[in-house]
C-alpha cells in the first residue's frame, strides 16, 4: 500500500523518542566518568607541555611526539566511555541503547575538544606543526629516480581519446 507507515515509524513515537532522549541527557550526564576523562586529559596536557618545560629550543619532531602522546593519554581516559555502568537500569527506557552511547559521546565532544586546543596551544609555536599538513602525504623530491607520473589532466586525455567532460580526471 502507498502512504502507508510501519507502526513503529509514526511522528507521535518519534517525538516520544526525541523527548526520552532529551530527559536521558541529565542522567547520563551523571554516567559519564568524568574522573577518568579528566585523569587522562591532565596527564596528556602535562606530556604536551614536556617540550616547553624541558627548556631550550624545541625540535619539531620532539613537538609532534608530545602531542601524539597526549592524545594517547587522552583516548586512554576517554576508553571509560565505553564501559556504560548504568546500563541496566536504563534498560527499559525507550531509546536504544546505541543512542545513549552516542549521547554520552556527544557530551564528551566540547571538553574534548577544548582539551585538545589547550594540547596543542602548549606546544612552543615555533616547533607546532603546521595545520593542514599530513605526514603521510610527501612530496616527491626534485632528485628522486623515479619520474612523475603524468597527470591525464595535464597531457590531455590517454591514447588521444577525446575528454567527455571536465570531471573525467577525477
Amino acid at each position: 500500500m502507498t502512504g502507508t507507515r510501519a507502526a513503529g515509524n509514526t511522528p507521535a513515537r518519534e517525538a516520544a523518542r526525541r523527548g526520552a532522549l532529551l530527559q536521558l541527557v541529565r542522567p547520563v550526564a551523571r554516567t559519564v566518568p568524568w574522573w577518568a576523562l579528566a585523569a587522562g586529559g591532565g596527564l596528556g596536557l602535562l606530556a604536551a607541555a614536556l617540550p616547553r618545560l624541558s627548556g631550550g629550543e624545541v625540535a619539531p619532531w620532539a613537538a609532534v611526539n608530545a602531542l601524539r602522546a597526549a592524545a594517547l593519554c587522552f583516548a586512554l581516559g576517554a576508553a571509560f566511555l565505553l564501559d556504560d555502568p548504568a546500563r541496566q537500569t536504563t534498560a527499559a527506557v525507550p531509546v536504544r541503547r546505541v543512542l545513549r552511547h552516542a549521547l554520552r559521546f556527544a557530551l564528551v565532544l566540547p571538553p574534548a575538544a577544548a582539551w585538545w586546543t589547550a594540547a596543542v596551544l602548549l606546544v612552543p609555536e615555533e616547533a607546532r606543526p603546521r595545520s593542514g599538513t599530513s605526514p603521510w602525504r610527501r612530496r616527491r623530491p626534485s632528485h628522486s629516480p623515479w619520474p612523475a607520473r603524468p597527470s591525464r589532466c595535464a597531457a590531455g586525455a590517454p591514447s588521444g581519446r577525446v575528454r567527455r567532460s571536465p570531471r573525467s580526471c577525477w
